[in-house]
């Protein structure tokens, strides 16, 4: 455990230097970002969420839940669900309400498969 965290410094720097090189949507009119998470998978989300909130002029909301807040509608609410396992209940409810919502979404599922029998 001890050599794991040591090494955070350069898991991060890596993540970091990965994270640059895949190419992303431009989400450029987007008013408000919810992060859907839960469990273990909230932990990055809240670190996320602490890191960017002195330097992001949106609103960034941090869900544990089922559904979504409801001023999460349409294409300028960013939703981005995080589910290490792919198959968290919550998760992928909220991200079936953001597709009725006609939300933008980025799904992260960062050691699973997104479980495809809820589609």
């Amino acid at each position: 455990m001890l050599a794991q965290i040591d090494g955070l410094p350069d898991q991060l720097q890596s993540a970091w230097e990965l994270g640059q090189t895949l190419p992303l949507p431009d989400f450029a009119d987007i008013q408000n970002i919810v992060i859907a998470a839960m469990g273990d998978s909230a932990i990055s989300a809240e670190l996320v969420t602490a890191s960017v909130s002195s330097s992001i002029r949106l609103p960034v909301t941090l869900h544990r839940g089922y559904g979504l807040p409801a001023f999460a509608s349409g294409p300028q609410t960013l939703v981005i669900c995080i589910s290490h396992s792919g198959t968290s209940e919550e998760v992928l409810d909220v991200f079936e309400v953001a597709q009725k919502n006609k939300c933008s979404f980025f799904v992260i599922s960062t050691g699973g498969e997104v479980d495809q029998t809820r589609r």
